[in-house]
């Protein structure tokens, strides 16, 4: 016993020395790698009749998105990526399937080669011009991504659990073509107007909903007119949730979507059409928008949109057209610097995407105008 505690004493001030030789760079090997970056878009939304995304007649601050990201750099080939976000969306009853704090990304990020890149985890899926960038206010001509194509707290999901591969088909050319494929399973909520009984009165409710054996696939070229590029993408789905693909014959949507994105200076353009089949009962849903945004001044931009929605539904009695939303919105974005912009936006709407029990099928289309003001900051 004697003998061994006088070689651990022999060895301590070894071990030691060792240890502290090594954790400065150790120390230093983990800040050169890693990189922290976030953002925080904080609004004031009011509505003036019906409750649309969240947005009350009494208007609301609870109206936020945050998130910080850390990207631990492993070496030049990979790295690993890991973002938590809290995003309040005012009154909305998707609030209460919705956790405070969520994890958005945790995915390995592997390049194989100079024009190859493979990410495995839970990423971004590759859909569409904002899909990437939805919640970060710096980057979007409004406080959110149009929501005919991207939508917010139901029906959508940002994220994909599986596997995306992303490569550069024609890097050398004049017109750049790249891809990606993907899939996974994602979750998500679905919402609605249900009627419980003959007796009781309509309500709306969200549910949780998961869409499995997702299989998709995106291009984008980049062609020789200077900042226009368009791109194409679809996927197919089985649905498991209250609305759609609630029983096992019921499944296999089908999700396809075109983008065209053009800046040119002082001047952009995008537009972005998709249609998203459920297989349940045929019903087709459609949305489209545009987008025109001009920088007045350096600092001063004014974007207006056009944002639709159109739903068809299969009955009995044969197809029903349902012009489902209508959105059109005038804003005005001020930076202050770069990352520091602030925005007001005012909203027309006319159709059902309201969250309050709504006769979809033979109702009249409501209307709501709604207003937006919000301050971005990224770093």
């Amino acid at each position: 016993m004697a003998h061994m505690f006088f070689r651990a004493r022999c060895w301590a001030p070894v071990l030691g020395a060792l240890a502290a030789a090594s954790t400065p760079a150790w120390s230093q090997s983990i800040t050169d790698n890693l990189a922290i970056h976030g953002y925080l878009t904080q609004g004031y939304a009011i509505a003036d009749s019906h409750q649309i995304v969240g947005i009350p007649k009494g208007g609301t601050f609870d109206y936020r998105r945050a998130a910080i990201l850390l990207r631990f750099k492993g070496s030049p080939n990979d790295a690993f990526v890991v973002q938590l976000a809290n995003r309040d969306l005012g009154d909305s009853p998707t609030n209460a399937l919705t956790s405070e704090v969520q994890l958005d990304w945790a995915f390995y990020e592997r390049r194989l080669g100079s024009k190859t890149t493979l990410r495995i985890g839970k990423e971004p899926i590759p859909m569409g011009i904002f899909n990437e960038t939805r919640y970060v206010g710096t980057l979007l001509p409004f406080y959110r991504a149009p929501f005919g194509f991207y939508e917010e707290g139901s029906f959508t999901s940002e994220t994909l659990n599986g596997i995306v591969l992303t490569r550069q088909i024609t890097p050398a050319s004049r017109w750049k073509l790249s891809g990606s494929v993907f899939g996974g399973e994602f979750d998500y909520l679905q919402s609605g107007t249900v009627q419980t009984s003959q007796d009781a009165p309509p309500t709306f409710i969200v549910t949780s909903a998961n869409a499995k054996n997702v299989i998709g696939a995106q291009l984008w070229l980049q062609t020789p007119v200077t900042g226009l590029r368009v791109g194409l993408g679809g996927d197919r789905r089985d649905d498991y949730g209250e609305f759609f693909g609630n029983t096992p014959t019921t499944h296999g949507s089908k999700d396809w979507w075109a983008s065209a994105d053009g800046n040119f200076g002082r001047l952009t353009t995008r537009a972005e059409f998709r249609q998203l089949i459920f297989s349940q009962g045929g019903t087709r849903v459609w949305s489209y928008y545009g987008q025109v945004g001009y920088r007045i001044l350096d600092a001063l931009t004014v974007n207006l949109q056009r944002d639709v929605i159109d739903l068809n539904y299969r009955t009995q009695s044969g197809d029903l057209h349902i012009p489902y939303d209508r959105d059109n919105a005038l804003g005005i974005n001020y930076a202050f610097a770069p990352n520091i912009i602030a925005k007001f936006e005012v909203h027309n709407a006319k159709g059902f995407a309201v969250e309050e029990p709504v006769d979809v099928l033979g109702g009249a289309p409501l209307r709501s105008n709604y207003l937006i003001t919000s301050l971005s900051v990224a770093f």
